[in-house]
């Protein structure tokens, strides 16, 4: 419970005050078939926070002419110390507009903790604009979060944030699926 309840509050703490770097792709467990996504990079055990890169380059740092792009970062998939959960998150749409739907499924075993925060291009979060939650997964293992995003969102990547944790021994995992908030999706 206790790492549950450090989840949850590690969670919550990813609100508007805070920037992120942004994740690439929705991420699932490594070994899980998934027809939508390759399996996560898993970075070093020195992070700390789901949030952390361990790149030599900060995330908005510039490349200088002629020099290598700095990796995008990676991030841990679980905590250390605990087993990975099966957990597999899919969001309906890759792009919405203002105003427009968006779903995300969670699938995990049924009763552990979950937390949900979609964050924004102007880096608040999903209790300002759409897209947050803090509970439990239901007993059938299938938790679905539809909301709309509102009118003021900004345009741009929304990255979801979510961990889950439960079980004994302890398992946890965290994944972070994005998608386009633009004009117009075609």
């Amino acid at each position: 419970m206790a790492i549950g309840a450090a989840l949850i509050g590690l969670m919550s703490g990813c609100g508007g005050s805070g920037a992120h770097p942004t994740a690439a792709t929705t991420s699932e467990p490594s070994g899980a078939a998934a027809a939508h996504s390759s399996p996560p990079s898993v970075a070093p055990s020195t992070a700390g926070s789901p949030h952390e890169s361990n790149s030599p380059q900060a995330p908005n740092a510039r490349s200088r002419p002629g020099s290598t792009p700095a990796p995008a970062p990676t991030y841990p998939q679980y905590v250390q110390g605990t087993k990975e959960a099966p957990v597999t998150v899919a969001l309906d749409s890759a792009c919405t507009t203002k105003g427009g739907a968006q779903v995300l499924t969670v699938s995990a075993p049924g009763g552990f903790y979950l937390s949900v925060d979609a964050q924004y291009a102007d880096q608040n979060d999903g209790r300002k604009y759409g897209g947050y939650y803090v509970g439990k997964i239901p007993a059938d293992g299938t938790y679905r979060l539809p909301w709309v995003v509102s009118p003021q969102a900004p345009l741009g990547k929304v990255t979801v944030w979510i961990s889950v944790e439960g079980g004994k021994p302890i398992e946890t995992a965290f994944r972070q699926p994005a998608f386009v908030l633009a004009k117009s999706c075609h």
